[in-house]
């Protein structure tokens, strides 16, 4: 049967041809089709990647960094950190040891000779582990606030309690008062507080708290109140028992040796940064009122910036001049090492001569 000769067949295969949709038309627009429907799908990945990217992100944990609590202990692993003491000075090591080894000290100091390796071991392990030691910390400093201020949604810092623009802070071991391997007060080379002095000046006389937060607060402390004897339960006692608590995070990079308070106590004088702080409702650190962070700010204060170089520039030159110390006990010991040899070949060349000597007088 010759199909093309059939007028129907023609007719169809025709109709076929023309129709939108049919196979010589989607040949046609396909490749054109399939490119916009290809950077379509990259651009929605593109975009899905992104939005991946940022949830994990922020899913991330932020890099956090432990704060050592302020202890005698600590503070004598900081002074070591700081080049605050000196390795060739005795009392130093052994001082260390006391705080930190009592029960050592105790069975063995009194012993010359069982204690003389024992600060050996001491001075060798300070050596090796001080560049290790914490130079983060933190400290607490109980404060007290007023009413709750509607307009400005926070707590005014009570009079007696601000800070304005202060650089200077006194800060004494938790521990202050204890006795140390059977010490009281200050040890030689290590004293039971700080003498703090920043970089930036540290300012609080408001503290920004929500309402619900400080609708809690204010009821937690409200219980203690009704709790007062009732001739008590007045204003001022009120605000008496409204404390907050500043928790200031440090990071210590100086020290200036030791200063003393008005009252003539000794101190450590160190320089520090200031990381950041919060503020607790409460002396547990259950209720966090407010917090701040500032080890995202990249840029130092010139002030910062001079203290830091020449903290850089007084280790470098401590450093040198131990190693020069150093090279020059070598070299003594090289020398006398030489006179030894010197003097051991001439003694062997004199009992020679003098052998000679004998064998022709035999």
């Amino acid at each position: 049967m010759n199909y093309f000769n059939n007028k129907r067949f023609l007719l169809f295969f025709l109709f076929l041809f023309m129709m939108p949709g049919t196979v010589p038309y989607v040949l046609a627009e396909e490749p054109a089709q399939e490119v916009e429907e290809v950077q379509d799908g990259q651009e929605v990945r593109k975009a899905e990647d992104e939005k991946e990217k940022k949830k994990q992100e922020a899913q991330e944990p932020k890099k956090k960094f432990l704060y050592e609590e302020i202890t005698v202990k600590s503070l004598s692993h900081l002074f070591w950190a700081l080049s605050k003491l000196d390795i060739k000075n005795q009392v130093h090591i052994d001082n260390f040891m006391l705080i930190n080894e009592c029960d050592i000290y105790k069975d063995y100091y009194s012993h010359d000779f069982e204690w003389r390796e024992i600060r050996k071991s001491g001075a060798a392990f300070i050596e090796d582990n001080k560049d290790l030691f914490p130079l983060r910390f933190e400290f607490m400093q109980p404060l007290k606030v007023t009413d709750y201020d509607f307009e400005k949604e926070g707590f005014d810092v009570a009079e007696k309690y601000k800070i304005y623009s202060t650089r200077r802070f006194e800060v004494f071991a938790t521990n202050l008062t204890e006795s140390i391997c059977g010490k009281q007060g200050n040890i030689a080379g290590y004293p039971r507080g700080l003498v703090v002095e920043f970089s930036r000046p540290f300012n609080l006389t408001f503290l920004p708290v929500n309402r619900e937060l400080a609708d809690i607060y204010i009821s937690n402390k409200l219980k203690y109140f009704q709790e007062l004897p009732a001739h008590q339960q007045n204003e001022q006692f009120m605000h008496e028992g409204r404390d907050i608590y500043l928790v200031m995070k440090v990071k210590f990079f100086a020290s200036r040796g030791e200063a003393r308070t008005r009252e003539g106590v000794g101190l450590g004088n160190v320089l520090a940064v200031l990381e950041g702080y919060e503020i607790y409702g409460d002396i547990e650190r259950k209720m966090l009122l407010y917090s701040e962070s500032f080890r995202s700010r990249k840029r130092k204060s010139k002030m910062e910036q001079d203290l830091i170089k020449k903290y850089q520039e007084s280790k470098k030159k401590k450093k040198a001049e131990e190693k020069s110390s150093l090279e020059s006990n070598q070299e003594e010991s090289e020398i006398q090492v030489q006179d030894s040899e010197a003097k051991a070949d001439q003694g062997a060349n004199d009992a020679e001569i003098e052998i000679q000597v004998q064998e022709a007088k035999d």
